[in-house]
């Protein structure tokens, strides 16, 4: 009788150990799974500041600064070039001599 409760023992033991390993290898993979994901992101964030920095170092550049500032700067293109802004709602069809349509494909 000795021997059959040692053996039923160690054999509820081992059991308990297997089970107890897959509990912590599945905790263990979920995690593995989260630390991949988030090293993914790390990447990709570190990709975003790398194109940033590239981007703030092309905007401080004084001459793509003049270009924009002629791009946007309405008030000025108006008086230098004659630039006509039209509202839709005040279109007349006699103004359309000098109109050109543009579309985005």
């Amino acid at each position: 009788m000795k021997y059959y409760t040692t053996i039923i023992g160690l054999f509820s033991f081992s059991i308990i150990a297997v089970l107890l390993n897959l509990y912590f290898g599945d905790l263990s993979n979920k995690t593995e799974k989260e630390i991949n994901k988030l090293k993914i992101k790390m990447i990709e964030l570190e990709d975003q500041i790398k194109i940033n920095k590239i981007e703030f170092a092309y905007h401080t550049n004084l001459k793509y600064l003049t270009k924009l500032d002629k791009i946007y700067n309405i008030e000025k293109s108006k008086t230098q070039t004659g630039l006509q802004l039209i509202d839709l709602n005040k279109l007349d069809k006699n103004m359309m001599l000098d109109i050109i349509e543009v579309s985005n494909n």
